[in-house]
């Protein structure tokens, strides 16, 4: 039995429209994952920035539990930057705060006599900048 030659010639490269197809394939993708990228982006810095806040507040009713009071003088605030710039009407409470949260805290926590935060502000230029603190959460 022969073999017949050559059944399928050799083609070299791609013809124009399968490059133009293989563009809108891409294109179409893009245009459908790009925006989830952009919204999974903004959703993972709303997380970070409510992540931060139950911090800020567990540190304050720890502080408040293990100085054994029940208000702060004058409600007090957590700055952004180091701890250190926490300020309470306790000095005690400052410095287990500080302890506690080690590290950098982006925004400035407003807090009232009982420990809870009643208002946060982001600095401007921070990735939180944009994001509004509504109801006691980042959004």
């Amino acid at each position: 039995m022969k073999i017949p030659g050559n059944i399928f010639k050799r083609e070299h490269g791609f013809t124009l429209i399968e490059i133009l197809v293989v563009v809108a394939i891409l294109g179409v993708l893009a245009g459908v994952v790009i925006p989830n990228v952009v919204k999974f982006m903004h959703e993972g810095k709303v997380e970070s920035a409510n992540t931060e806040l139950a911090n800020v507040r567990l540190a304050v009713l720890s502080a408040m539990v293990d100085a054994e009071i029940n208000t702060l003088n004058d409600g007090g605030t957590v700055g952004s930057g180091h701890t250190s710039n926490v300020s309470y009407g306790s000095p005690s409470v400052s410095l287990a705060v500080h302890n506690f949260v080690m590290g950098e805290v982006i925004g400035i926590y407003t807090l009232n006599e009982k420990g809870l935060i009643v208002s946060a502000l982001m600095p401007e230029g921070s990735d939180w900048a944009n994001l509004t603190f509504v109801n006691g959460a980042w959004q």
